[in-house]
């Protein structure tokens, strides 16, 4: 969606600029981990004018509805669910099931819940405890249950 609004712009750059176009960010910290990831930041900041203007936040806005659409819940990854008494990999399943929905790439996603082997979402026994601790109130058991469904059982 990025490349279709603006071909000659990194979604670094985007990224870059939306956190510009907040008025309470004064300082905007970007990690480079090679020569083009400075010269494009270098390019991205030397723009006369950096903030996104209503049409690119329409952009970004249009590219937040397509990723949450595609998203099957809103696991940060935190691990406050964890540990499991269990041993379900809780994060680790959930970034399993968003990626194969994010991608659309189901058969990948069976590849990589496998791998799981002990931490799999068909060994959670419906204790609970990981609800009582979910930042996000996510509703875990019976996402676990879908993981399961949708690539394991």
């Amino acid at each position: 969606i990025f490349k279709e609004a603006n071909p000659n712009v990194s979604t670094s750059s985007w990224a870059l600029r939306w956190v510009a176009s907040h008025p309470n960010v004064k300082v905007i910290l970007s990690g480079m981990s090679s020569e083009e990831h400075v010269e494009d930041n270098l390019k991205t900041f030397s723009l006369e004018k950096i903030e996104l203007n209503e049409e690119e936040m329409a952009v970004v806005a249009k590219v937040k509805a397509t990723i949450e659409a595609r998203t099957k819940n809103g696991c940060t990854g935190c691990a406050y669910c964890m540990p499991c008494p269990f041993g379900v990999n809780i994060p680790r399943n959930f970034y399993i099931w968003n990626e194969a929905s994010m991608y659309g790439d189901l058969e990948k996603g069976k590849e990589r819940y496998v791998r799981l082997a002990e931490g799999q979402a068909s060994q959670c026994k419906l204790c609970g405890k990981c609800e009582n601790v979910c930042p996000q109130s996510l509703p875990i058991r019976e996402h676990l249950k879908l993981v399961a469904k949708d690539l394991g059982e």
